[in-house]
């Protein structure tokens, strides 16, 4: 039976820890800016619609006035 001896804490070089968390400065590739962009427009097309929502809700609101209950023309066609 043969054993593999695993290597001992000298034989391997000590590295700092700022060594191990240095940025390597790669640049991002057009992937990622193409990914991002659809990111964005997915987010945009998803969000419109609420906003849409609340903005149409409040305009009616503050735009006429609130209204309570039935106008008297309609009210006049019921009864």
């Amino acid at each position: 039976m043969t054993t593999t001896a695993l290597p001992s804490a000298q034989d391997s070089p000590r590295v700092s820890p700022a060594e191990e968390v240095k940025h390597t400065g790669r640049k991002h590739g057009v992937g990622f800016y193409v990914a991002w962009a659809c990111f964005i427009l997915i987010l945009l097309i998803t969000v419109f619609p609420f906003y849409w929502m609340l903005r149409s809700s409040l305009t009616s609101i503050f735009h006429d006035g609130p209204v309570w209950g039935w106008s008297a023309p309609v009210a006049s066609r019921l009864f």
